[in-house]
């Protein structure tokens, strides 16, 4: 296990796990986990785009849930 990873994705369901890897016998997953990465926008990467640094909110942020939504 010393040189083993896993990538774990949220989403509002939950997480999802991929199966371990040895990162040392496979150093092209890292590679291309972390070139992939390199090239998503911020609001792929998952930042809050309605949030700024200072906490404050630039407007109502929504949160949806399956088909219901709330506004906070």
């Amino acid at each position: 296990m010393k040189n083993h990873a896993r990538f774990l994705r949220w989403n509002p369901i939950g997480v999802v796990v991929t199966e371990e890897f040895d990162y040392m016998e496979k150093p092209e997953l890292m590679a291309r986990f972390f070139w992939n990465f390199s090239h998503l926008t911020d609001e792929q990467r998952g930042h809050d785009l309605f949030r700024t640094p200072d906490g404050e909110g630039r407007g109502e942020s929504q949160l949806r849930f399956g088909d219901r939504q709330a506004i906070i």
